[in-house]
């Protein structure tokens, strides 16, 4: 039992100083030196401070306001000494912004709870999971008699921890047919993850469900199957998966992994029907061909970063090419540590615009700039890469990289008409000459082709196209198969192939010369 404490005692404001110095170290590592901090710097005290060997966090996360928080944290006492009667304990949780919890005991216990109600009295909000980079826990009270003056006398135990609270990892989304069976966390050892608290959070028209279980079996795998979530509509996944976290350990390991994953509505050709596949926004799937844009999915958001790393980008320099796929990709990492890191790497997913399946280890698909390729993953399209040289790799506290790569060879996809619009319409300049628009738009960030068919029968009366031929410009034309007034249309590959947001198409695409009578309905003039 405990009793949210929100007046502070001078004992408590002491420890909570003495615990953010703490963490300047990983752990605090004995009482003579507590994380660089020693017993001498406390003015007059006879420090009779020791510290928790075996003290454990439990983080329980919570999906709020689009993104993971802290919903909960069980904190359990080291085992040797467990929480006594009338204990006062402290947790400080720092990051972005640092704020303090501090209970009570009221009874002998193992655990204590702070639950959503403390978390935010203390902090303002829920804490941002992300944003947790160290931890530190004091405990006084019962030990001993414990005077403040002029930082007098001291007696508690203390621990500290330093290093990401959370961590990010793939998320693989299997299928069976249109129904999703499960999601598969890609971390190198998933044994870690077994027992842990696994939240599913699926994201649809603003609206949230959730799923809580339990991760079990060989791998990081989460049986969906039950849920009924199906490929007929965008899906969204978020995973959070959690296990108790040692702040008395050196090894600095992170008690969450977070994942994200995202897959279009529109069935992925030729697959089959079922079997396994890889998030990759409404393309193909592993059978090959040329991959079809999807609704969603940006190839330029990473699929995973490493630890302690962020990563940001502007939108990607095309320069004047309106009639290429081509780009030059930039992006910061930045070391959101307080420790140096002698490496970091970036995972890409190249199925996904703006990439459209490229091989980036292919010769002369891609040049790089202070990037290397660690790895590539022809199967899931994943591509890993990361500083080239030392000065790339090695990122200081708070420091930042910007780095580049363009692609310049980069298949085109198939056309996708859920991302673009055509709209055609007759131009007349005399009987003897009428001509035909077309006008492409799109939502598409990134470019696209495009493709339309057209029957100049439902545009001009079908009997004025016998014996006048159309003449076509700026695009290719191919007649439908069994009809004489149908054609196939896309725009020429150097000159109006492709459309974005950003750019459409309008120009004259055909043209005849029928004579009076051409109008719609037939013989009116």
């Amino acid at each position: 039992m405990r009793e949210p404490r929100r007046l502070r005692r001078p004992l408590i404001a002491g420890l909570a100083g003495l615990a953010g110095l703490a963490l300047a170290s990983v752990v605090v590592s004995s009482a003579a030196g507590l994380g660089g901090l020693r017993t001498e710097d406390l003015g007059a005290a006879a420090a009779s401070v020791h510290t928790l060997d075996g003290a454990t966090l439990d983080w329980a996360p919570e999906w709020h306001d689009g993104g993971w928080r802290v919903g909960a944290l069980g904190v359990t006492a080291d085992p040797s000494r467990g929480f006594l009667a009338g204990d006062s304990v402290d947790v400080t949780i720092a990051g972005a912004s640092t704020c303090e919890i501090a209970t009570e005991t009221s009874a002998a216990s193992a655990t204590i709870e702070l639950d959503g109600a403390d978390l935010t009295a203390a902090c303002g909000a829920l804490p941002r999971l992300t944003a947790a980079t160290s931890v530190a826990l004091s405990v006084t009270g019962a030990d001993g008699e414990t005077l403040v003056s002029n930082l007098g006398a001291l007696t508690g135990s203390v621990a500290g921890f330093a290093g990401a609270v959370a961590q990010t990892a793939a998320l693989t989304i299997t299928t069976t047919g249109s129904t999703v069976t499960s999601v598969v966390v890609d971390v190198p050892n998933p044994a870690a993850l077994q027992g842990g608290r696994a939240v599913v959070v699926l994201t649809a028209s603003g609206s949230t469900d959730t799923l809580v279980t339990t991760v079990s079996g060989a791998q990081a795998t989460i049986d969906v199957s039950g849920e009924g979530w199906t490929t007929a509509t965008d899906l969204t996944f978020d995973v959070a998966i959690s296990v108790p976290q040692s702040i008395g350990s050196a090894d600095g390991a992170a008690s969450v992994l977070l994942s994200h994953a995202t897959r279009a509505a529109t069935p992925i050709p030729g697959d089959g029907g079922g079997g396994t596949n890889p998030d990759d926004g409404g393309g193909t799937g592993d059978g090959g061909g040329t991959p079809t844009p999807g609704t969603g999915g940006n190839g330029l958001v990473p699929v995973t970063v490493s630890p302690g790393i962020s990563y940001s980008y502007s939108t990607p320099w095309t320069g004047a090419q309106t009639n290429a796929l081509t780009f030059c990709h930039s992006f910061t990492v930045t070391n959101t540590t307080r420790r140096p890191l002698g490496d970091w790497t970036v995972q890409l997913n190249t199925r996904l615009a703006p990439m459209w399946g490229m091989d980036p280890t292919a010769p002369g698909t891609v040049q790089l700039s202070n990037i290397e390729t660690r790895s590539y993953d022809r199967t899931t399209g994943y591509w890993t890469v990361g500083g080239s040289n030392g000065w790339a790799s090695q990122l200081q506290p708070g420091g930042a990289r910007t780095v580049q790569f363009c692609a310049l060879k980069v298949p085109t996809p198939q056309p996708n008409p859920s991302l673009y619009k055509v709209e055609v319409s007759v131009a007349p300049s005399s009987d003897y000459y009428v001509a035909f628009r077309v006008r492409v738009t799109s939502t598409s960030e990134f470019y696209v082709p495009w493709r339309a068919e057209i029957d100049f029968a439902t545009l001009v009366c079908g009997t004025s196209l016998t014996g006048h031929p159309l003449t076509f410009q700026s695009v290719n034309a191919t007649t439908v198969a069994g009809s004489g007034s149908r054609y196939t249309i896309t725009g020429t590959s150097l000159d109006t192939q492709l459309v974005s947001a950003s750019h459409s198409r309008e120009f004259i695409f055909a043209s005849y010369s029928p004579g009076p009578g051409w109008r719609l309905p037939c013989g009116q003039g």
